[in-house]
């Protein structure tokens, strides 16, 4: 029946539809056509409005949801509601299988007697791990205590031992110094001696030295003797050097005369075994032996040399004959320069007497230094000397034996120090090992609290699965929509998807995707104009409340946008616009874009008379959104701009 009546008007529509175009065409069809005269005008009026400029999109209502399930393994009995269905607050939504509520309890038991012997091995653990530690830290002690002690009684003993050889160091100065002193008194008169013989030797140095500087300063009236008197005291300078010189390498080859006699005697020795050996050389006929008699004399004739060379390394000589060479030399230049300096004119008595008085000095020092070398030849002297030397090495010896025992001193202090040391390190690695054992202590008390969470929660969940067993039921808990059936009768609920989602009417949203270009335009808190397709001539009003700066596998952001209650109801699914406003103005007077017309950059429009005069009229226009613009200036509410085509 129904479905005929429908039949019938849509036949109704159709017929009115027919006549109605026939209606107005027919009219157009008789009217003779006069394209020349025909000027056809549309009239835009400036009228009061707002403009609005903002990204627009589109998108579905959506609900808060909220979930409502039991609890997980349970098995749905009976469902008493459907997706779309309006429940009330109290409204019985679903009940679970009796059945399968005792075996849930039953593994809830089990479970749970698990977990409190899992709690109760965490424990043991945990007092297993302490008393470990305390025996570690003890057999640290006694392991550091064991070495330490073995090593300072090693030092202790060293220590000992370089005591004992400072004690015979010092036995053995005691008696030096005992020989010394017996030989002392003998050689004190050649030391005495001796040193006056420098003290006078360094005070003709003094004395030479002044004479020259008064050499230098004596008035000769003529540069070219003032050039002499310095060449002489430079010359007698360098005799001086020489003759010092010379006297060092005397007392160095005196100081070798024993060696020297050794060395002539034994070349005395030679020469008298190679007169032998000529001799037999001279009775042999046999060719062989007198070649090896040949050879032997040659190899005599050879160390013979060596020996006479060796006897001229100890005695100086070729050194010796050349200072003697050199300071003749030099006499015989000063010699000279003072022959050129007595030519040259009167006047030189003074340096004569100065030269004089200096060569009498260097001659003194000369044999002054000849009677100290000869001094000290003395066997008393050498042998004293030797004592001295003894005493001072045997000195270097306990200094050094000193030290080793002030360094022994440092190791025994620096060992404690490290026993010290070590028993603090010891202290700090038990407080480490306390450390790691805390650690680890927390990945067991962890477990501890983790064990008796679990117990916690499975007891809790015995308890949910009790309450369960005295009431099986699932009740709505708010007024609302039902979005979301997840389970049929007979299915086992899991975690993570709820037997039932409800919508709340109260709190409304939509997601709307905004494009890359737009999404740097949206901020949360903006304001946005929604239209429902349900409610065509209703505005709703909405928050943007969340953006999302990734973008979808479309390319665009999904922008959520929450919208103010009204009385209308609307509800999830229903087709909706939003536009998020960037800039809006309100109350202004608007016209068409359309109406304005534009002159060498000015705004005009043709305002339409009362008595239908156009009048040209300039304009000053403000914000637009691309289809009407605010009128700044040149306009009046209600005014009619028009636009002739």
């Amino acid at each position: 029946m129904k479905t005929k009546f429908l039949k019938q008007k849509k036949i109704i529509i159709s017929t009115s539809a027919i006549l109605l175009v026939v209606a107005i065409s027919l009219p157009l069809l008789l009217t003779p056509k006069d394209k020349s005269n025909v000027v056809r005008e549309r009239e835009y009026p400036a009228k009061k409005g707002s403009i609005t400029v903002g990204v627009e999109s589109s998108g579905q209502i959506n609900t808060l949801p909220n979930i409502h399930s039991f609890e997980e393994n349970t098995v749905v009995d009976e469902i008493f509601v459907k997706v779309g269905s309006e429940v009330k607050k109290g409204d019985k939504l679903a009940t679970i299988s009796a059945d399968n509520l005792s075996e849930l309890i039953k593994m809830a038991k089990d479970e749970l007697s698990d977990a409190k012997a899992t709690l109760l091995q965490a424990s043991s653990t945990k007092d297993v791990m302490l008393s470990q530690n305390h025996k570690n830290k003890q057999d640290g002690v006694n392991g550091i205590k064991q070495e330490f002690d073995g090593r300072l009684e090693q030092l202790a003993s060293e220590k000992n031992r370089i005591q004992k050889s400072i004690k015979d160091y010092e036995s053995e100065i005691t008696k030096l110094e005992k020989q010394n002193f017996e030989l002392t008194p003998q050689v004190k008169y050649i030391e005495i001696r001796i040193a006056d013989l420098k003290d006078k030797i360094n005070k003709n140095i003094i004395k030479i030295g002044d004479l020259n500087e008064k050499l230098l300063k004596v008035d000769t009236g003529s540069a070219k003797r003032k050039e002499l008197n310095e060449e002489i005291a430079n010359i007698q300078y360098e005799i001086q050097k020489l003759n010092t010189q010379l006297s060092q390498k005397l007392s160095l080859a005196n100081s070798n005369h024993t060696i020297i006699q050794q060395l002539e005697v034994e070349i005395k020795k030679k020469h008298q075994d190679i007169s032998e050996l000529k001799r037999v050389l001279d009775e042999t006929e046999e060719e062989t032996k007198k070649a090896e008699l040949s050879k032997e004399i040659e190899r005599l004739n050879d160390e013979i040399k060596k020996k006479i060379a060796e006897i001229e390394d100890l005695s100086y000589s070729k050194e010796i004959v050349n200072l003697q060479k050199q300071i003749s030399r030099k006499e015989n230049q000063i010699r000279k320069a003072q022959s050129n300096l007595n030519n040259l004119s009167d006047g030189s008595e003074e340096m004569n007497a100065i030269r004089l008085e200096i060569t009498k000095l260097q001659n003194k020092n000369t044999a002054l230094q000849q009677e100290i070398d000869k001094l000290s030849e003395n066997p008393i002297v050498e042998e004293l000397e030797k004592l001295r030397n003894k005493k001072s090495s045997t000195e270097d010896a306990l200094e050094k034996e000193y030290t080793a025992f002030s360094s022994k001193l440092e190791e025994i202090q620096k060992t404690e120090k490290q026993y010290e040391q070590a028993l603090e390190n010891q202290g700090k690695n038990s407080a480490f090992a306390d450390y790691k054992v805390n650690e680890e202590l927390k990945a067991i008390n962890e477990n501890i609290s983790k064990a008796n969470r679990n117990v916690v929660y499975v007891q809790e969940k015995l308890n949910k699965l009790f309450d369960l067993d005295k009431n099986p039921t699932l009740y709505a808990q708010m007024d609302g929509i039902v979005t979301a059936l997840n389970y049929k009768t007979g299915d086992v609920v899991v975690d993570g998807r709820p037997l039932c989602v409800i919508g709340e009417l109260s709190e409304i949203t939509m997601t709307v995707p905004v494009s890359s270009v737009d999404i740097g335009s949206i901020s949360i808190g903006q304001k946005v104009n929604v239209f429902v397709d349900a409610f065509a001539e209703q505005k709703f009003s909405g928050t943007v409340v969340e953006r999302l700066l990734v973008a979808n596998d479309n390319g665009d952001y999904p922008v959520t946008i929450a919208i103010d209650p009204e009385e209308q109801m609307l509800l999830p699914g229903m087709r909706a616009f939003a536009t998020i406003i960037l800039k809006e103005k309100q109350d202004i007077l608007t016209i068409s874009n359309k109406a304005i017309l534009l002159e060498n950059g000015e705004q005009y429009v043709n305002v339409k008379k009362e008595s239908g005069e156009l009048v040209k009229t300039k304009v000053a226009t403000g914000f637009s959104d691309g289809r009407i613009s605010e009128v700044l200036d040149g306009l009046s509410e209600d005014d009619i701009a028009v636009v002739q085509e």
